[in-house]
């Protein structure tokens, strides 16, 4: 997992602190190993965005406008993951501990949460994963910030109402900031 164990594989056991002939700080060391991390995963995210502006030129012969903030949207949520999983590389000493730990607060958890709001009609803007659907949400020509649906689940039962929450591009963007500056510090 990108950026989980970055941190907790050197300082685990010391040797971060000794990598060249003079010691190297911590911040130093953070602040190399969050750019290479930063650079790698833009490298991979640019190649899925090509791929995908590809597809799309060649079927509808147009590549939206809104690809750029898409893209922009994408590379801020990237900056926000990683923040989230070097805080937990550096808070814990096993890298397996620290990537489990990065993995069930990324894929179990925030996305758990955001899904409550479907049931209990609370819009999740205090979720990473929230924030992210805006990437996607720009693209989409009938963007919707809420919609609600009414299922019935039979005559005795009654109706079972689901909600819908979309962020703004807004939104998602500074949902995504505040993640990237409080797991940053």
């Amino acid at each position: 997992f990108l950026g989980g164990d970055a941190l907790a594989v050197d300082l685990g056991g010391g040797p971060g602190y000794l990598m060249l002939a003079l010691p190297v700080r911590r911040r130093t060391l953070f602040a190399g190993r969050f750019a290479a991390a930063a650079v790698t995963g833009a490298v991979i995210g640019l190649v899925y965005f090509a791929f995908g502006a590809g597809t799309v030129q060649y079927f509808y012969a147009t590549i939206p406008a809104a690809i750029l903030l898409s893209i922009g949207l994408a590379f801020l949520f990237l900056l926000a993951v990683l923040a989230v999983a070097f805080f937990f590389s550096s808070f814990f000493r096993n890298p397996t501990v620290s990537i489990v730990a990065s993995l069930l607060i990324l894929i179990i958890g925030f996305p758990v949460v955001t899904s409550a709001g479907v049931l209990t009609g609370v819009e999740p803007w205090f979720s990473l994963d929230y924030g992210s659907q805006a990437i996607t949400s720009v693209l989409a020509t009938n963007f919707a910030h809420e919609t609600i649906s009414h299922m019935g689940l039979g005559a005795r039962r009654g109706q079972l109402t689901v909600y819908s929450f979309a962020p703004y591009p807004w939104e998602g963007a500074t949902i995504m900031a505040v993640y990237l500056g409080i797991f940053l510090v």
